[in-house]
This record gives structure tokens, C-alpha cells and sequence, in this order.
């Protein structure tokens, strides 16, 4: 479970992400954002860790930027830079996005016209599927370098 949180202008005030179930796997991982600051906490079950990293005004946090890109101008050529902060290396890192033009997706939850979308990181790219009708739900994600995808069922995107 991923509970987000922003502030009156959408910018990120912190993240608490539960996994349950794994055994001794299980963790729970809160953040804070604060005056240009992010504040981490890690409870495992080999105990807890803290610290605190720099971020730049534009940062979103990973969790968050599924809600942000959708709010972008997907219809038109979008080129964005912005800082995406990843808690599970604590760092902040520049990613380039652009929109890549519309494709036609199939997934669980049925056909949909999306915005196809490139997110770059260093020489990683990471590319997700956006519904073409507003509110531009997140239909699609897929990570060629840890060759991973995921497909939204109708569940999620109600």
C-alpha cells in the first residue's frame, strides 16, 4: 500500500509505503518533505534507519509522478526536465520526459487510445501509457532494464 501526500500546490509533503505479507521481508517506508529536505525512515524487520537528503525545488517523488504526468500537456510535444527523488537509494535524480506520440494499447482492463510517454534517467528509459481522455489515467508501465511491465486491471483504474 502507497499513501501520497501533497501540499496545496500538488508539490509532495511525503510518502508512507507498506509492504506486508513477505515475512521477514516486511517494511514500512515514510517520508517527509520539508524546507528542502527530504526525510526518510525504514523499519524492517532488522530494525529501523533514518537520514535525510537535499532536494531541489522542482522534485517530485516517485509515488507522485504517476498524478503528475498525467497533469502535463500530453496532446501536444512535450520535452520536461524534473527531479524525481527515490527514496530506496535516498537521491534525487534528473529526468528528462517526453511524449513519444499516441498508440493504441490493449491491457487487463481493455483497449485504450493512450499518450505513450518516455521517462529518461541517466541511460535508463522507463516508458508509460497514458489514457488519451481526460483524466489520463496511468494504463501501462514498462521497464526495459529490469524488463518489467505492468498493466492496469478495470479495478485499478476505478
Amino acid at each position: 500500500m502507497i499513501k501520497a501526500r501533497v501540499d496545496d500546490n500538488l508539490k509532495p509533503a511525503g510518502t508512507t509505503r507498506e509492504v506486508t505479507g513477505a515475512g521477514a521481508a516486511d517494511f514500512t517506508l515514510m517520508t517527509v518533505y520539508s524546507s528542502g529536505k527530504l526525510s526518510i525512515e525504514a523499519k524492517t524487520a532488522q530494525g529501523s534507519k533514518a537520514t535525510t537528503i537535499d532536494v531541489p525545488a522542482d522534485s517530485w517523488d516517485n509515488d507522485q509522478s504517476a498524478l503528475y504526468h498525467p497533469c502535463l500537456a500530453l496532446d501536444r510535444e512535450l520535452h520536461d526536465n524534473v527531479h524525481h527523488c527515490c527514496r530506496r537509494n535516498a537521491g534525487v535524480a534528473k529526468t528528462q520526459l517526453a511524449v513519444l506520440g499516441k498508440e493504441q494499447v490493449a491491457v487487463p482492463a481493455g483497449s485504450f487510445s493512450t499518450y505513450k510517454v518516455q521517462m529518461s534517467v541517466d541511460q535508463q528509459k522507463i516508458y508509460a501509457w497514458y489514457d488519451a481522455a481526460i483524466p489520463h489515467h496511468l494504463i501501462k508501465v514498462r521497464d526495459p532494464t529490469s524488463k518489467t511491465t505492468a498493466a492496469m486491471s478495470r479495478r485499478q483504474l476505478c
